[in-house]
């Protein structure tokens, strides 16, 4: 007969299990197949045997947003970190604080692009739904199929969330390239001032 397959149980409380270093020799990220390498070692922030990178759990967790992986493990349905403070631990730190320029998504439906101003927190899914209908015109009885094509935080590889589960992965992606976009035009206005010409009267 197959093998039987893991029983879905509901998330437990967060592991205790701390990241514990583990030798080259002794196994390899189970996403990247990688070592364990100076300032990025392997470590088990689980109760499963496999080590792994902590960024790589953490893309692990953004490709799987809205779903389950993203906040258990698949196998031991333990409580995984929040991959957001290990991703981008600076700009989880500033969205926290408020100090993040309002991210922003470009809707398209039915060949119509609008811009539309997101945020995250309670209530950020709900209000982010409501602006698209008054946008666009739709029913509030229509479904709506939600897709999400973000910038990976990091690289900035094309990454595509599905569902409305995924939603803050989303936001939280748009921010990150809200940042990168405010400290890249304020870097050229910067470089622009110092280049101007100093006149007198």
């Amino acid at each position: 007969p197959p093998p039987r397959r893991p029983r879905a149980r509901a998330p437990t409380a967060p592991c205790t299990h701390p990241l514990h270093p583990f030798s080259p020799l002794q196994d390899a990220c189970w996403v990247c197949l990688g070592e364990a390498a100076p300032g990025d070692p392997l470590g088990t922030p689980c109760g499963c045997p496999r080590p792994v990178h902590a960024p790589c759990l953490a893309r692990w967790q953004l490709h799987s947003a809205g779903t389950p992986e993203e906040t258990a493990c698949r196998f031991c349905n333990c409580a995984l970190p929040d991959w957001k403070t290990v991703l981008t631990p600076a700009a989880a730190a500033e969205a926290a604080g408020g100090g993040c320029p309002a991210p922003t998504m470009s809707v398209t439906f039915n060949g119509a692009v609008h811009h539309v101003v997101v945020r995250g927190g309670p209530g950020g899914y709900d209000a982010f739904i409501a602006d698209v209908r008054a946008i666009f015109g739709i029913d509030g009885a229509s479904a709506m199929q939600l897709a999400f094509d973000c910038a990976d935080p990091v690289s900035g590889a094309l990454v595509k969330l599905n569902g409305a589960g995924a939603y803050h992965a989303a936001v939280h992606c748009a921010s990150i390239s809200a940042a990168k976009r405010a400290a890249a035009w304020a870097g050229g206005a910067g470089r622009a001032a110092a280049a101007a010409p100093i006149t007198s009267a």
